[in-house]
């Protein structure tokens, strides 16, 4: 048993910049800062722990884009992972990914940011796979809401553990910048926190 499992956490980890808000402005433009002010109130109550990060996340979400359209908000989001993105990827962190990858590790993107601008950006690599935070679809529309748990802290090991068996690997590397990757660097036997500049 010579197989490597590899998991990369993205915002701060591969990129240098969090997605979620450079998407937020990509998708609303000069709207960013008049809609931003509308979700202060529920930042406030997320700071203040009243609200979960989850639902804080809901409502900022429905706020910049609920009831769009499924095809619609994924065409936007596939410009966003072809135009910006690239832009904020760290080099090292882009060469580490492509030498796993080469080395025919099992390599995994897992990410509190949703699958939807991440996926047409993972999609580059062959053989790279992500699991990352979904949206609630509802009669071909996104509500806004998030489909099932917010893909941070314990729940990036859920989805981790949904789709492989630790068991299987000779070694787990894993990547990542925050304290919502803690438990995910918990399951692996070698760790690299805040490793690419």
């Amino acid at each position: 048993m010579t197989k490597k499992l590899v998991l990369f956490d993205f915002d701060g980890t591969i990129s240098n910049r969090d997605s979620m808000f450079l998407f937020l402005k990509y998708i609303s433009g000069w709207k960013f800062p008049f809609r931003f002010l509308l979700f202060i109130p529920q930042l406030v109550k997320w700071k203040l722990k009243l609200i979960t990060t989850k639902r804080a996340k809901e409502r900022l979400f429905s706020l910049f884009f609920g009831g769009i359209k499924v095809e619609n908000f994924n065409n936007i989001c596939s410009g966003f992972a072809s135009q910006v993105l690239p832009s904020v990827i760290k080099p090292s962190a882009d060469l580490a990914l492509r030498n796993h990858l080469k080395a025919g590790d099992d390599v995994y993107i897992v990410s509190a940011s949703l699958e939807n601008w991440l996926r047409p950006w993972v999609e580059k690599y062959s053989q790279l796979k992500l699991l990352a935070t979904q949206l609630e679809e509802v009669n071909g529309s996104y509500t806004g809401n998030i489909k099932g748990e917010n893909c941070k802290g314990a729940e990036k090991v859920n989805r981790i553990k949904e789709v492989v068996d630790l068991d299987n690997y000779a070694s787990i590397i894993a990547y990542g910048d925050s304290s919502g990757d803690k438990e995910m660097l918990g399951i692996a036997d070698r760790t690299f926190y805040r490793y690419f500049k």
